[in-house]
């Protein structure tokens, strides 16, 4: 404790005041729970309270003349502005669309700020995909057919711009997605990260997929009971990240990994996320047949997943042997005591969310039980260390509360220019008679209407409007709506608005794009599967007969293994430009014969596809034989 005190005395001013802004930071998010600060005070200070850690800690790492500057510019302007939504909390929300001159100044610092310090902790192209949607709310109107957005007031649309910045995903941002941070970070604190690495280890033995295959397994399971994306990434992202980082995988791959696993919880049983409810509400069948339909393309979106993971693993050099600077299970520490410090926080949030307990309660609970395990247990004495976590987790909801509110920016400009409706209505304009066409079409406009919006949200407005389109196409109603789900996750892990992604990537200390481009190869098993699940209804297990399911589950698989491996390019040797491109090929042309009726064409393509995987699995065999010296390359991005 001495240490501790004397190491705080001898900080600079700078990092002493970030400390103690940052413990109130975290208190604030605890009291919100139970406290009422009216019905936008908790966003309001969630920003303006974030702005002033964002600033503290670019203060922190780069002192100098222009960043003090820009300190006090910070403080002259956004706690004026932040009192004054506070403080007249129910007059902004009544003007809203109509807000008076100092509503939209006042939330014109805030907006600026979130779109600045956005740019710094995710880089330029995030802030400017929002900047984008910014500008086409004013000039949209003025834009040629048939994104010509309808003609709106001036001050209506600044009006939406800047008080709407304090939208629903900040409100996300303020109530889940801070504390499931907290969470991570104090899990990984308390000496519980032993424990994960001991099951890497075995785990790496047996799949060779280290970390990485940890990751995709645990971040599936958790993220199959929260039913959100980022929540899995709170729960598994701080501890499962820098162990992959450790571990031979580089930044980029680690938080596309774990961005992957965490979002394909909303499609995996046994609890599905929120759009599955409402998938049965508006199909009415009953939400079993959901979740029975979702089995299969589930088991084939992670077995994707995990094939990439181990090929990235093996062709980095991985063996799964400890890593110097890893956290190892210390000697004096049982197996048990921290087996318990690991699992039984984990397994609050996921009864009590279970038993129909909101999440940021849930996640409270799981916070009590950490400190109270950590007090029985004591794995970890050092206060450094606490302090360290309660930091990390401060600085990463606050440059995350920043980017919720630039989300919120594009949501508002969504709403203003009805982009989304105008998407819906061109797609058959466009398509014409094509099924094809009109099939690409709707997937496009599903995946763009998704960028950054929540999932429940996006899938009430694509039901109604890009849902029916795809039954006129001649596709059953479930696979309609499921196909829309697949379409509107996506967009939490592929660029250029990708929230989950986000998440991730902050944790991991990646560049956001990269990690995107990575994502989008990892996940190719994912981004395929709206495909198959359109020429291969069977695979949801409706109206199938068993020769059906078992051609689909085959064509598809082998799909997905193929194009999985000509992505990564590597098995057991670096793969020529000719071998991908065969191996890519083979499975689109099996997928486009089926699509257009030709048969022959067709089996033959499938009969080449299994050919193809028949070489792929006695071509890694022999490659096994030799041992990871010498066939390792140095660890690159993909």
């Amino acid at each position: 404790m001495r240490d501790w005190k004397l190491a705080f005395a001898n900080a600079k001013w700078t990092e002493q005041t970030l400390a103690i802004l940052a413990l109130v930071y975290v208190g604030f998010h605890l009291i919100n729970l139970f406290v009422a600060f009216g019905p936008m005070g908790s966003k309001v200070i969630h920003i303006g309270m974030g702005i002033g850690v964002l600033t503290l800690d670019l203060m922190r790492r780069h002192p100098g003349r222009t960043t003090k500057l820009a300190a006090a510019l910070v403080c002259v302007t956004v706690i004026p502005a932040a009192c004054y939504f506070f403080t007249d909390q129910i007059g902004v929300l009544t003007r809203y669309g109509f807000a008076s001159s100092p509503d939209m100044l006042a939330g014109g610092v805030l907006v600026f700020w979130m779109f600045v310090l956005t740019g710094f902790y995710f880089g330029p192209a995030f802030a400017a995909v929002g900047l984008v949607f910014f500008v086409y709310a004013y000039l949209g109107s003025y834009l040629p057919a048939p994104f010509t957005a309808p003609s709106t007031d001036l001050l209506r649309v600044t009006s939406k711009l800047t008080v709407g910045a304090l939208g629903d995903v900040v409100e996300l941002s303020v109530t889940t997605i801070f504390l499931l941070l907290l969470f991570g970070s104090l899990l990984q604190a308390s000496g519980a990260g032993a424990f994960i690495w001991t099951i890497a280890s075995n785990l790496a033995r047996r799949v060779g997929g280290g970390t990485g295959a940890l990751t995709v397994v645990s971040s599936g399971l958790v993220g199959s009971f929260s039913g959100v994306g980022a929540a899995g990434v709170g729960i598994t992202g701080p501890i499962a990240i820098p162990l992959m980082k450790r571990d031979g995988y580089t930044a980029e791959q680690a938080a596309a990994i774990e961005a992957i696993a965490s979002t394909g919880g909303q499609i995996a049983p046994p609890v599905l996320g929120m759009v599955a409810f409402l998938m049965a509400d508006f199909l009415g069948i009953p939400y079993a047949r959901i979740v029975l339909a979702a089995i299969v393309p589930s088991i084939l979106f992670y077995l994707g997943l995990l094939l990439f993971v181990v090929l990235i693993y093996r062709r980095n050099g991985g063996t799964g042997a400890p890593v110097e600077g890893e956290v190892q299970p210390d000697a004096n520490h049982s197996g048990m005591r921290v087996g318990i410090s690991f699992t039984l926080p984990i397994a609050v949030i996921v009864v009590l969310i279970m038993e129909g307990m909101s999440v940021p309660l849930a996640v409270f609970w799981s916070i009590v039980s950490i400190a109270v395990l950590a007090l029985i247990f004591r794995l970890e004495r050092d206060p450094k260390v606490w302090m360290g976590a309660i930091l990390d987790a401060a600085i990463n909801g606050a440059a995350l509360g920043m980017a919720s509110g630039v989300l919120d920016v594009v949501m508002a400009s969504l709403d203003i220019t009805q982009l989304g409706m105008i998407v819906g209505f061109i797609v058959g304009e466009i398509g014409g008679t094509s099924v094809l066409a009109n099939f690409l079409l709707v997937l496009v406009a599903a995946y763009l209407m998704g960028m950054g919006m929540p999932g429940v949200a996006v899938y009430t407005v694509l039901a109604v409007t890009l849902a029916p389109v795809l039954i006129n196409l001649g596709a059953a109603p479930i696979v309609a709506h499921f196909l829309i789900m697949y379409m509107t996750i996506l967009s939490n892990f592929t660029p250029p608005v990708a929230p989950t992604l986000m998440l991730t990537a902050r944790i991991a200390g990646a560049n956001y794009m990269r990690s995107g481009l990575d994502a989008m190869k990892a996940g190719a098993g994912s981004m395929i599967l709206p495909f198959f699940l359109f020429t291969y209804p069977a695979l949801l297990l409706y109206n199938a007969t068993f020769t059906a399911v078992v051609e689909a589950i085959v064509v598809t698989s082998l799909s997905i293994f193929l194009l999985t491996i000509s992505l990564v390019g590597w098995l057991g040797r670096p793969l020529s430009v000719i071998e991908r491109l065969m191996l890519a090929i083979l499975p689109i042309v099996a997928w486009s014969a089926d699509f257009a009726g030709v048969k022959p064409l067709y089996w033959g393509a499938v009969a080449a596809c299994c050919a193809a995987f028949i070489w792929v699995v006695f071509a890694g065999l022999s490659m096994r034989k030799k041992t990871l010296a010498e066939i390792s390359i140095e660890p690159k991005g993909i």
